[in-house]
């Protein structure tokens, strides 16, 4: 696959795979110049809190993760003031994504709300369960098993609870069960690896 600004691949990727992929140094021209600095400081600083408010194509709907409750209000307090329709998530034992691991807190424009993996009708799993392997081969592994519907439970849940709250955003009169019975409609019929097998014939 290879990365790319072409505007006419990128259209087309999203009309006919329904995703398309902005490689962030091909777009984020200001934070370019800052590269070599984030890199010889070797430490996180506010710069990685701002990737998901520079995006270039200003999306109306957007759903992003956090390391913490204060980073989940700081980007609520912004989304806010932006005025888009988002979901921020953190979970309670410090993954900036759904990990089915513990509960979880959803902020969005409509509600705060906190669940746990039995009120989405999952399991709790342990993060072992979900690790992701020691080589990018094997995370590659991982990925393709998720996708050709091949993966364990616990990987393949975790997948449907983070896709789960992103069709929430877009479809708020459905309950979480029922967007996670339509999340793994589009895995298990195969929907989803097509999309990407689209996806990756596009931008080959």
């Amino acid at each position: 696959m290879k990365f790319t600004d072409n505007e006419d691949i990128l259209r087309r990727s999203l009309d006919e795979a329904g995703i398309c992929y902005l490689h962030a140094p091909l777009f984020a021209y200001g934070m370019k110049h800052v590269a070599p600095a984030r890199k010889a400081l070797a430490i996180p600083t506010f710069f990685n809190l701002l990737g998901p408010l520079v995006n270039p194509c200003r999306p109306k709907n957007s759903l992003h993760g956090t390391a913490n409750q204060g980073q989940l209000r700081l980007y609520t307090n912004i989304h806010q003031k932006i005025g888009d329709n988002y979901g921020v998530i953190t979970s309670y034992d410090g993954y900036d994504e759904i990990s089915l691991t513990s509960g979880f807190k959803i902020n969005t424009r409509y509600f705060e709300k906190v669940y746990t993996p039995l009120e989405m009708g999952l399991k709790y799993v342990k993060p072992s369960d979900i690790y992701g392997g020691e080589t990018a081969e094997e995370a590659m592994r991982i990925f393709d098993n998720v996708l050709q519907n091949k993966s364990t439970e616990a990987q393949k849940n975790v997948i449907l609870a983070n896709a789960a709250c992103g069709i929430s955003l877009m479809e708020e009169e459905l309950t979480i069960t029922e967007t996670i019975a339509k999340a793994r409609e589009s895995l298990e019929s195969g929907r989803a690896l097509e999309c990407f097998r689209k996806f990756v014939e596009i931008n080959s």
